[in-house]
């Protein structure tokens, strides 16, 4: 059965984890983290439910008050990880005080070989140039989440092998459409970012992506059972293409 793609939820922070999942049966989420210490914590609480990868993150956002110990935990624990998330750069004017802490933690990350074969969400929140020129530079094939960047730079981050994933509030946005449109259908995936993104006035959730789904089906022109095999097969192709295996929903 073809399921619906969650490429990017902070699962651990909804109101209520469980009630998500169970209103989402038929959605492979990425439990996507913001500390490594969360990351060991979530694996062993979904150790056995197939729904749910969980994510090693270590937020830009955090950079200034994680501390060396979950940086040194964000490298130590790259051996348990399949999925990378949420890492990445912000210089929006919240991360502006941290942009040379965030570099240097990014770059050592990215020293990382193993990382070519993970399957990497990133935030590139006003930092989108340099995010996806590294990124290109160290060969990691990443997922750039809820991107709001220029759209010159979508040819660019397609050209080297990235993929995009889209979530509501992007949807519902004339510069979210915009740049929808500009991405190629066979980049697309599917992201809740629940509980940062909106959906009819309440945090979204995994619930929410059959509906994001549908609405890609309409730029499509497709249905949307046909649209939801295409982000499924986008992100299989992608986990094939990292991790090694034709299986996007094989183990976390």
């Amino acid at each position: 059965m073809t399921s619906y793609v969650d490429a990017h939820c902070h699962l651990d922070l909804l109101p209520d984890p469980g009630a998500s999942l169970e209103a989402s049966p038929n959605t492979v989420v990425v439990a996507v983290t913001e500390l490594p210490s969360r990351f060991r914590l979530l694996s062993s609480r979904f150790r056995h439910d197939r729904r749910v990868r969980v994510a090693l993150g270590l937020h830009p956002l955090r950079a200034g008050t994680a501390g060396p110990y979950e940086e040194g935990q964000l490298i130590r624990q790259l051996g348990l990880a399949r999925y990378v998330g949420e890492v990445g750069l912000d210089f929006s004017p919240r991360g502006m005080p941290t942009r040379d802490l965030q570099l240097r933690i990014f770059d050592r990350l990215l020293g990382e070989s193993c990382l070519r074969h993970k399957v990497v969400s990133i935030h590139t929140r006003g930092a989108e140039r340099i995010a996806i020129s590294r990124l290109t530079t160290a060969g990691v094939t990443a997922v750039l989440h809820w991107y709001t960047g220029s759209l010159g730079l979508i040819d660019e981050a397609v050209e080297a092998g990235m993929y995009f994933s889209v979530n509501p509030a992007m949807l519902r946005s004339d510069k979210g459409r915009r740049t929808i449109c500009a991405i190629p259908r066979s980049r697309v995936l599917t992201e809740s970012d629940g509980p940062f993104a909106k959906m009819a006035g309440r945090v979204s959730s995994p619930v929410d992506i059959p509906w994001t789904v549908a609405e890609l089906a309409k730029y499509w022109e497709m249905k949307p059972d046909d649209a939801k095999r295409l982000v499924h097969e986008n992100m299989t192709r992608l986990y094939a293409s990292t991790v090694g295996s034709s299986d996007p929903a094989a183990g976390t």
